[in-house]
């Protein structure tokens, strides 16, 4: 049951529309079959969706096993565009958001030099390979510091994109950490 309705296209599958008002109705009866249930309402509000220029439609994730020195993430966007990829200490991954990704490489919390972040890459449709470079990470011993990586996608036109989820930079191996 649609109470309001304000623009369409919420993107849950279901053609609800995006900051419209519904009613989720669900009946529960025991297993007699005698129609003596009970109707249960509750209303919903469907939040506004916002519209994004480019998504990733797979990955980011690992494409070899890192080192100190070196990252290889693989993705694929849907649409054609830009991508920035960059690395974090896992204690500074809400340092940013969305509309702050593609600024990283000015966050000093960002790790390794300029090779470790890719800012502003053109990408095709296709599998990208990226190739972070002299990330100087300590993954290991002393000082070992848990890592993730994020891909930050959009169009050509600049407008906001899709942020990846953390990628956890792990260097896979028989050690144990106790």
């Amino acid at each position: 049951v649609v109470l309001a309705e304000s623009s369409p296209n919420a993107g849950d599958g279901c053609n609800l529309l995006s900051d419209g008002m519904y009613v989720v109705a669900v009946y529960v009866e025991d297993t007699s079959g005698l129609d003596d249930g009970a109707l249960g309402r509750l209303p919903v509000h469907v939040s506004p969706q916002k519209a994004v220029s480019n998504l990733l439609g797979a990955g980011p994730m690992m494409a070899a096993n890192p080192t100190s020195s070196d990252v290889q993430l693989k993705f694929v966007a849907t649409n054609p565009g830009r991508y920035w990829a960059f690395i974090l200490p896992n204690d500074k991954i809400n340092v940013f958001t969305v509309e702050t990704a593609k600024f990283m490489d000015l966050n000093p919390d960002t790790v390794g030099q300029t090779g470790c972040r890719k800012n502003d890459v053109s990408m095709g449709t296709g599998e990208t390979i990226v190739e972070l470079t002299n990330c100087d990470l300590v993954l290991s011993g002393a000082g070992i510091t848990f890592y993730s990586a994020f891909v930050y996608v959009e169009d050509d036109s600049g407008g906001i994109g899709d942020l990846s989820p953390p990628v956890a930079v792990l260097d896979i191996s028989n050690t144990f950490l106790w």
